[in-house]
């Protein structure tokens, strides 16, 4: 499949995927809890395994998104994970909240590269329908509107295409700007 053509479907599809990510991101963060738990606790390196579903977060619903499966994730793993569950000794405030941070930014930076990555789709499909310098539609505006009156075949609106042809351009754009 096309890139083009795998971008336009998940635009079609964004909202489904929205809703179904979600629940599916919540029980991510909700199996790295119970990762870390099982295998003794804060102490060890599974905590690292939340940066999944953050980064995941970000990239599907931008800074936002990013930002608030972080603070998810920074609590989760903050005040209710003992360093050690043998134990029970419970971590330090500033020892979650640091960590916490680093969820944040992660989720923030993860975001922020989805978002400007769409803006930048968004402006690229912009230019191939438009004239950059002029703002006005291009010829490929006209074809995919052409094409899309041909499906829409049960319409009873006449369809008029009027075509003006317009000669000494250069004098025109000399004289008048």
């Amino acid at each position: 499949m096309e890139a083009p053509k795998v971008f336009d479907w998940v635009e079609r599809h964004k909202t489904i995927i929205n809703r179904l990510m979600i629940p599916i991101l919540l029980a991510m963060a909700a199996l790295v809890y119970l990762l870390v738990y099982m295998t003794g606790g804060i102490k060890y390196v599974y905590s690292h395994s939340m940066y999944i579903p953050i980064i995941l977060a970000g990239f599907i619903f931008g800074l936002k998104g990013g930002v608030a499966i972080a603070l998810i994730a920074g609590i989760i793993l903050g005040p209710f994970m003992p360093i050690n569950t043998e134990t029970g000794e419970m971590q330090k405030t500033i020892n979650w909240l640091y960590r916490t941070g680093f969820f944040v930014l992660i989720g923030a930076i993860s975001g922020a590269m989805s978002d400007a990555v769409t803006r930048y789709l968004r402006h690229l499909k912009w230019l191939s329908t438009h004239n950059s310098s002029t703002g006005l539609p291009s010829r490929n505006a006209l074809l995919q509107a052409i094409s899309e009156l041909n499906h829409r075949k049960n319409s009873q609106q006449p369809v008029i295409l009027a075509v003006i042809s317009i000669d000494n351009t250069l004098e025109l754009r000399s004289a008048f700007g």
